[in-house]
Order: structure tokens, then C-alpha cells, then sequence
């Protein structure tokens, strides 16, 4: 096998590859084996190689901490790839995974984060390479027993379902017409009628099947999509995609920790009438090209690095004075002016709703310095940073604060 090669694939695909033989040699082809779990972990590494032995394809196991693990079995000895991180960790739960596999160097590196397709296709190329055999992604979750369902359990239970709701829904005219008033109520927020659109929601809830056996699982699921389907409709009524992923995404997230119907209902209530009222009012205002709103977007996502007009414009395929001139004539300010307004208001939910010091404020946002952040916050917001954080911070961070003095006196 060609080491050199495999050792490549495994620092592309950014994941340490470990060799031990039957001896117990032990052998890294990237990382460091003494910061390896696979190798400081007899429980880990015999749980691997037991599994390895029982199934044709390779090993996929994730741990109490959402870390992902491999195992290869050749004919001379076992390959570990991983760790694999699928869940972005704080420093607490970094160490909590550290001490439970014996890393004892503080130095060690968090694994690097994969999403779940990246960690399975990582795994199916590593282990083609080394085995010649080609794997896919249902073989590798089915014979790791991770796939909710086997293809003939899924087809006998989808012939089921489709035959209960043949059943149950008679009346084809129902689904017609809900997909009309679902048409209807995706045109009301694209077109920025906030009150209509949560109309039409609540009417196409008269009709919608089951989706949950518990009523809150229900509302939730009807909530996600309510929500992904709204930030489309706002995408499509001229809102920046941008805006309506970061409006939906917080929504979302909230969905998640509903305990009642009723919550989840009032979440996406909030979300479709904000998207909504969002459009109406950037149609309210003067028309803008999609330079500009192309410009606002990549600000939007960058405003905590060093941003180029240059560099905007050349994404744009555009000169930076044609770029700088469109701005400034459809928003009536400068793109420089634009930026600073956009860290000044980050700046200033960090106030508010951080602990985080005004230095390390300045610094999140990219203002070169603390006093120049005061420079300019003070014009914008008519009171120094400090001002403004001992007027507007939280009850919540208020009492937090209190109780810290309290515990420290």
C-alpha cells in the first residue's frame, strides 16, 4: 500500500490516521499518537476492533461527546481514523473529553469539526483506499446500525403511511386547495404583508395532516417549516439571503426548545411576521440594485474582518468606483459609512446583552482600537460605549453581576 498517498488523503480530509498491527506497533500517519484516544484508550480501541471483526465494512462509532471514530480491518492490522468532531465544543466540554481519554498535554488540539457527511464521506475514501472496496453511504450507516430504517423496512412503512392517508383524506380537493392557500400565503411574504401571510397561515392549519404522534412535536415541525418556507418567500420579495438565513436560523433554533404547542406557535408566528414586515420595508424604500444588496450581504458576514472595496467589487465583477458610486446614490451613504454603522450596531447588542469588555468589544467587531471604537460610537449613539452599556445592559446581566459581587465581598 502506498503510505505516502494515504497519509495525503488523511491530511486532506484533515483527520489523524493511526496503523497498529497485530504486534501492537503503533504507527502515525498524521497527528500525534500520544494525543490519540484510539491509542490511549484500550476500552476504545478494543470496542473498535471487536466491531471491526463482526461486519464487512468499515467501523463508524461516535462517543458520549458527538466524536466520530473509524476502524479498517486489514489482514495485518487495524487502522483508526478520528477523531472526528460533529459537535463544536467549549473550552469545558474540550476538557471533559480530554481527561476521559487520558490527553494529558494541554497543548492538544481540538479535533477539527465535520459535519456528518463530511465525516461519512472521509471515512468512505480513507477506507477505499485502503480495503480497494468502495462504500456508500447507506451500507456504512446500515452496517453500522445507524440507519433509522433499512430500505425495505422504509418502503413497507412508506406503503402503509400512503394508504392510512388515502384513508383518512378522501377528498382530493383538500390537498388542491391547501397547496393554493400555501401558494397564496408565500406570495402575501413576498410580498411584505406581514398581516396577510400570518392569515393564510392560520387557515392552512385548519388543514394540515399529522406530522408528530405528540401535538408539540407536531407544532414544532410545522413551526421549522413555516419558517424555511418564509425565508425563501423573503429571499425571493428582495431580502438578502443573509438577512432571512440569520432571521430564520435564530427562529429555528428557538423551535427547539419549545415545551408547548402554544410556544412553538408563537414562534413562528414571529418569524413569518418578521420576514415578512422586513420585505415591505425594503420595498418601502428607494430600490436598490443587486450590487448594493450584494455589497450589504458580504459585509453582513465579514464586518469582523478587514473589508476592501476592492475586493467587494471584484467579486462583483465591477470597478470599485462604479461600486462605491451606486452605493453611495441608492443607500445615501458611503460603504465605509455603511461598515462602521453595521460594527457600531453589533457593537452595540454586545453592550447590552455580553460581558465581554469594551477592548474585547472592539476587537470582536474590528475596530483597530478601544478608543477608536469610542471615537465613533459616541456620534452614532450619542453616548460613550460605557454610557450606553450602564443604560441599556440586561435585568438578567444586572442581577448576574450583583450576584458576583455579592459571592466575592
Amino acid at each position: 500500500m502506498n503510505d505516502i498517498m494515504l497519509r495525503k488523503l488523511a491530511v486532506a480530509a484533515r483527520t489523524d490516521l493511526v496503523y497498529i498491527s497485530s504486534e501492537g506497533a503503533v504507527e502515525s500517519l498524521t497527528g500525534l499518537p500520544s494525543e490519540n484516544p484510539a491509542v490511549l484508550s484500550t476500552t476504545l480501541r478494543n470496542l473498535l476492533t471487536d466491531k471491526a471483526a463482526s461486519q464487512s465494512c468499515p467501523v463508524l462509532f461516535h462517543d458520549a461527546f458527538g466524536i466520530y471514530f473509524s476502524c479498517v480491518c486489514t489482514d495485518t492490522g487495524h487502522y483508526f481514523i478520528g477523531p472526528m468532531n460533529s459537535v463544536k465544543k467549549d473550552s469545558v466540554a474540550w476538557r471533559k473529553f480530554r481527561i476521559n481519554y487520558g490527553i494529558k498535554s494541554d497543548d492538544a488540539s481540538m479535533p477539527h469539526f465535520f459535519s456528518i457527511q463530511e465525516i461519512l464521506c472521509t471515512v468512505e475514501l480513507i477506507a477505499q483506499f485502503i480495503t480497494g472496496k468502495v462504500y456508500d453511504d447507506a451500507g456504512l450507516l446500515t452496517g453500522n446500525q445507524l440507519a433509522s430504517v433499512t430500505p425495505e423496512a422504509d418502503e413497507k412503512e412508506q406503503a402503509l403511511y400512503l394508504l392510512k392517508e388515502d384513508d383518512e383524506n378522501e377528498d382530493e380537493e383538500t390537498w388542491r386547495h391547501s397547496y393554493r392557500q400555501e401558494r397564496s400565503f408565500l406570495e402575501a411574504v413576498t410580498d411584505g404583508n406581514a398581516d396577510e401571510a400570518l392569515r393564510l397561515n392560520r387557515i392552512m392549519d385548519q388543514d394540515a395532516g399529522r406530522l408528530s404522534s405528540s401535538d408539540c412535536g407536531h407544532w414544532k415541525i410545522m413551526a421549522v417549516i413555516g419558517i424555511t418556507l418564509s425565508a425563501r418567500a423573503a429571499i425571493e420579495g428582495g431580502l438578502s439571503p443573509q438577512t432571512a438565513y440569520q432571521i430564520s436560523g435564530y427562529y429555528i433554533k428557538k423551535c427547539d426548545t419549545c415545551e408547548t404547542s402554544l410556544q412553538a406557535i408563537h414562534i413562528r408566528e414571529h418569524a413569518i411576521s418578521e420576514l415578512a414586515r422586513k420585505v415591505g420595508e425594503r420595498k418601502a424604500h428607494l430600490h436598490t440594485s443587486n450590487y448594493t444588496e450584494t455589497a450589504k450581504s458580504y459585509v453582513a458576514q465579514h464586518y469582523r474582518e478587514k473589508i476592501y472595496l476592492e475586493e467587494i467589487a471584484g467579486k462583483l465583477g465591477i470597478s470599485p468606483s462604479y461600486l462605491s458610486r451606486i452605493f453611495k446614490n441608492e443607500t445615501g451613504t458611503s460603504l465605509n459609512d455603511y461598515i462602521c454603522g453595521i460594527r457600531i450596531d453589533r457593537a452595540a447588542n454586545l453592550l447590552k446583552y455580553s460581558d465581554l469588555s469594551l477592548s474585547e468589544i472592539a476587537s470582536y467587531v474590528n475596530f483597530p482600537s478601544q478608543s477608536y471604537f469610542g471615537k465613533v460610537f459616541k456620534p452614532a449613539m450619542h453616548m460613550t460605549p460605557k454610557e450606553y452599556r450602564d443604560r441599556y445592559k440586561t435585568t438578567e446581566w444586572q442581577m448576574d453581576e450583583a450576584a458576583s459581587h455579592t459571592a466575592h465581598k
